[in-house]
C-alpha cells in the first residue's frame, strides 16, 4: 500500500498508469492509498481534484471501458478521519466489512443481460420499439462490434455510456422521458397514486435487488422517503415548465409547434394528434416521439451556435500566441496521448530546473564557502559562479514558458468542454433521429398489418421470430390495455421520475461546487441532503458491477425468482387530468439546481449517478470542515 505522500510524488501520466493497475475486473478504481488522516485540507483537495481529474480522462477513453472511483469507499475513508478515527487499521477495518469480492465475469455478463432484458420487456409493454429482437441478446452482448450499425442510435451515446451494447435501458431512458413530454405539453396530470405508491414501489425495488435492510428501513419508518418523494416532485415541476414546446397556450398551440417542428427537418406527412394520448395510435405516437427527438437535436444545435463565439475566441487567443504546435489542433490537445505529453514535458522542465539550481548551490558552496576555494583561480571562480547563474536562469525560463504554455491549453479544455460535449450531443443525436425517421414506414406498414409485432425492427413477413428467449411481452402487455390504446409512464423499477437527458445527464464528472448564481433554464433541482437519499443503496448495473454492500449475484438471482412477479403498476392505470393553469415556476425560483439534467423518469443507473454527485459534494464539505 503506497502512502498519500508517494501518490503526491506521482506526475499525471504515472497517477494515471497507477489508477489503471489497480482497476478492478469490473472497471472499478480500488485505490491503496494510506494516510488520508496525515493530509492537510488543501492537500486533501489537491489530490482529490487529480484522483477525479484522471478518472475522467480514463473514462474518455475508448479501449478502457471504464468505472468511476470508488466513492462509496473514499466517501467512507473520509467520514470515518472526519469522526475522529485517526487509526489507519480502525478504518481499514470498518472499510473490510463494505467490500464485497468480485463475482466472475459469467455472473457479470449474465447480470447485464437480466437488465437490458427487463428494459426490453418494459420498453415493449410500452409501446416502444427496441433497436433489435431479444432473441439476439446473447450474441449481441458476446460479440457488440459485429452488431455496432445495429446498435449505432445508442452505440456509446449517450456520450459517458460505459457499456456499448446496453441499448434498451437508454431506449427505455428516452421513452420515458417521452411520455412525460406527452403529458406535460398536453397540460395533463396522472395520478399515480402520490407518495404511498411511492412507498411501496421502493419497497418492490430494494425487494427485488435482495436489500433487505432497505426494505426493513421502510417498514419501520416509511416517512424517511418523504424527501426523496419530494425530489422527485421538484425535478417533474421543472420538467412541465422548461423541456416543452414553448409559447403554447393549449392543445392547439402545441399541436401546431409539432408541425412547425418537424417541417423544419422536411417532415411533412399528415397525421393527427389526440388530447388524450392515450387513444392515439401507434404511427401517431411514433411521429410524436420523432418531434421529441428532434426538440432535443435542436437543443443541442442551438447550444453548439451559443456556445461556438467563446470556443472560437479563445482558440484563436492561443494561435495569437502561438501557444499550439505545428501539429496541434483542436481535437488532439483533448487526447489523453496529448494530456499525458504536457505533463511530462512539465515534468522534465521541473526536473531541470531542480538539475540548475543544485549544481548553482554546488558551485556557490565551491568558490564562496568551501575552506579549499582559494585553490581556486579567482578567474575560475567567476566563470564558474556565472555559467551555473547562466544555467539556473535559462532553467528557470524553461519552466516557466512550459508551465505557462500548457496551463492556457488546460484552461481552453476547460473552459470549452460545454462546447464539446454539445457537438458531441448533436452528433449522437442526430443518429438517434435518423433512426427514429427510418422506422416511421415500417410503424405505419405495422399498422395496416395487425398480425406484424412491434417487438422490434427487424421482423420479416408479418411474423415475428420466436425463440426461448423471446416471450412476446408486447402481446402480455396489451392484455392490461385496451385495444389501440398506448401506457403513460408507468411506476416501475425504471419509473422513478428524474432527470433523463441523453448526453448532458449521463455520468458527467460531479461538480464538487454548486453555485446558485449559475443556475440556467436548463439545470434541474438539486440533489438533497445525505439523509434525503432513499436510494443510496440501490444496485447499478452500469455504474458498478460489484455493489460495495448487499448480498452476491447467487442471492440476489434467487431473490429475484422468488419476487417474479411485475414490479410495475400496469394493472391499475394511472388516470390523466387536465392540471390547473396555475404558473408551473412556482417553488422554483428558490431551488438549487445543478446543470445537466433532462426530462423523464430515472433508472437505477441515473438513482446511481446523483448518489455520486451526492458523494462528492459531501466529501468536499467534509474536507473543508477538516482543515478548518
Amino acid at each position: 500500500m503506497l502512502s498519500v505522500d508517494d501518490i503526491f510524488t506521482f506526475s499525471d501520466a504515472q497517477l494515471a498508469q497507477f489508477m489503471q493497475h489497480h482497476r478492478r475486473q469490473n472497471g472499478d478504481f480500488n485505490l491503496p492509498i494510506d494516510g488520508w488522516d496525515k493530509l492537510s485540507m488543501h492537500g486533501r483537495q489537491q489530490l482529490a481534484e487529480r484522483l477525479k481529474a484522471q478518472e475522467r480522462i480514463l473514462s474518455q477513453n475508448p479501449a478502457a471501458h471504464s468505472r468511476p472511483l470508488d466513492l462509496d469507499q473514499l466517501d467512507a475513508h473520509l467520514r470515518l478521519v472526519s469522526e475522529g478515527e485517526n487509526s489507519v487499521s480502525q478504518v481499514q477495518e470498518r472499510m473490510q466489512g463494505r467490500v464485497t469480492p468480485p463475482y466472475s465475469e459469467e455472473d457479470q455478463l449474465r447480470d447485464l443481460i437480466d437488465e437490458e432484458s427487463e428494459a426490453f420487456n418494459d420498453l415493449v409493454c410500452d409501446s416502444g420499439r427496441p433497436l433489435y429482437p431479444i432473441s439476439l441478446m446473447a450474441e449481441v452482448s458476446r460479440n457488440p462490434e459485429e452488431y455496432r450499425d445495429k446498435l449505432r442510435p445508442f452505440w456509446d451515446y449517450p456520450r459517458d455510456s460505459q457499456v456499448s451494447w446496453l441499448v434498451f435501458q437508454r431506449q427505455l431512458k428516452r421513452w420515458h422521458a417521452f411520455r412525460n413530454w406527452q403529458i406535460d405539453n398536453r397540460g395533463l396530470e396522472v395520478d399515480d397514486g402520490g407518495f404511498p405508491a411511492y412507498v411501496e414501489m421502493m419497497k418492490r425495488l430494494y425487494t427485488k435487488d435482495g436489500y433487505d435492510d432497505g426494505v426493513a428501513k421502510i417498514e419501520a419508518d416509511p416517512t424517511y422517503l418523504q424527501s426523496g418523494w419530494a425530489y422527485e416532485q421538484r425535478i417533474r415541476r421543472w420538467q412541465r415548465y422548461h423541456q416543452r414546446e414553448r409559447d403554447c397556450n393549449g392543445f392547439s398551440d402545441y399541436v401546431d409547434a409539432v408541425k412547425r417542428r418537424l417541417a423544419r427537418h422536411g417532415f411533412t406527412q399528415p397525421f393527427q394528434l389526440q388530447e388524450d394520448p392515450t387513444l392515439q395510435d401507434k404511427l401517431t405516437t411514433w411521429i410524436e416521439y420523432l418531434c421529441f427527438e428532434y426538440w432535443w437535436l435542436d437543443r443541442y444545435t442551438d447550444s453548439i451556435e451559443r456556445l461556438k463565439p467563446d470556443h472560437d475566441r479563445r482558440w484563436q487567443e492561443l494561435v495569437d500566441k502561438k501557444i499550439p504546435k505545428p501539429h496541434e489542433t483542436q481535437e488532439s490537445i483533448r487526447t489523453t496521448p496529448s494530456s499525458m505529453q504536457r505533463q511530462r514535458e512539465d515534468d522534465q522542465a521541473w526536473e531541470v530546473k531542480m538539475a540548475a539550481e543544485s549544481e548553482a548551490k554546488r558551485a556557490y558552496f565551491l568558490t564562496q564557502k568551501d575552506s579549499s576555494r582559494l585553490s581556486i583561480p579567482e578567474e575560475k571562480r567567476k566563470l564558474m559562479l556565472l555559467e551555473a547563474t547562466k544555467k539556473i536562469l535559462a532553467a528557470k525560463k524553461l519552466y516557466e514558458s512550459t508551465k505557462q504554455r500548457n496551463d492556457l491549453v488546460t484552461n481552453f479544455i476547460r473552459e470549452t468542454f460545454a462546447y464539446v460535449d454539445a457537438k458531441r450531443d448533436a452528433a449522437g443525436h442526430a443518429a438517434l433521429t435518423q433512426w427514429v425517421l427510418e422506422q416511421v414506414p415500417l410503424v405505419e406498414a405495422e399498422s395496416v398489418q395487425p398480425d406484424m409485432t412491434a417487438a422490434g425492427p427487424d421482423t420479416k413477413s408479418g411474423k415475428r421470430k420466436r425463440s426461448q428467449d423471446d416471450a412476446n411481452p408486447e402481446e402480455r402487455c396489451q392484455k392490461k390495455r385496451k385495444p389501440g390504446q398506448t401506457e403513460l409512464p408507468r411506476l416501475s423499477r425504471r419509473g422513478v421520475t428524474g432527470p433523463a437527458d441523453l448526453g448532458e445527464a449521463c455520468q458527467s464528472p460531479p461538480r464538487t461546487v454548486l453555485d446558485a448564481h449559475y443556475m440556467t433554464r436548463d439545470d434541474t433541482p438539486g440533489r438533497p441532503s445525505r439523509q434525503a437519499n432513499p436510494t443510496r443503496s440501490v444496485r447499478s448495473s452500469n455504474a458498478s458491477l460489484t455493489p460495495t454492500q448487499g448480498p452476491r449475484r447467487s442471492a440476489r438471482i434467487a431473490a429475484r425468482q422468488s419476487h417474479s412477479q411485475p414490479t410495475s403498476t400496469a394493472e391499475h392505470p394511472r388516470q390523466l387530468r387536465l392540471r390547473s393553469r396555475a404558473d408551473p415556476r412556482q417553488n422554483l425560483r428558490t431551488s438549487h439546481l445543478p446543470r445537466r439534467t433532462g426530462a423523464a423518469a430515472v433508472s437505477k443507473i441515473e438513482i446511481r449517478e446523483r448518489q455520486r454527485s451526492a458523494q462528492v459534494r459531501r466529501m468536499s464539505k467534509r474536507l473543508d470542515a477538516r482543515g478548518k
